[in-house]
């Protein structure tokens, strides 16, 4: 019914104005989920300066999960002879896990946090599949981060 996705790393940069933009639209749509929802994807407590959450939140850790996630997990999925649904899926709920197991104990976050980890980690696997580019994802999960930060941004420091 789907085929398999052909194996390879998503590190293009040939259209990498329009993978900003619908990055950065992505992103935007995550925020009105949140607003509309209160979904979200869960932001580390640990006590450092917003400065330096906003270095990490913002950057640091939306380009190692995404290049590990939709870069070289998706990499190793997209080897084995899976089609495209299992791939998201499993990709989508190894972010979701990733996300439990490292902040699960000190989420600033409603508990359904890491449903929406799972919503948004399907989501930017099928989005970077479909441009064969990993920058969307990033710009998408950075601009979702700052929010996250700029909204809860000041129950954590109360921590």
């Amino acid at each position: 019914m789907f085929k398999n996705v052909k194996p390879q790393l998503y590190l293009q940069f040939k259209n990498w104005k329009s993978d900003l933009l619908l990055g950065s639209g992505i992103g935007i749509a995550f925020v009105i989920l949140n607003v509309l929802t209160g979904i979200v994807i869960g932001i580390p407590t640990q006590p450092q300066s917003f400065f330096g959450k906003f270095v990490v939140v913002g950057g640091i850790a939306p380009l190692f999960e995404e290049v590990f996630f939709r870069g070289a997990l998706l990499f190793i999925l997209t080897v084995l002879p899976l089609a495209l649904i299992p791939i998201i899926l499993i990709n989508g709920a190894g972010f979701s896990a990733f996300h439990w197991f490292v902040y699960g104990q000190s989420l600033a976050a409603t508990n359904g946090s890491f449903v929406g980890a799972l919503i948004f980690g399907m989501f930017a696997t099928w989005i970077t599949i479909q441009r064969k580019s990993i920058i969307p994802a990033i710009i998408c999960h950075a601009i979702f981060n700052l929010w996250i930060l700029y909204t809860y941004g000041f129950i954590i420091f109360a921590f």
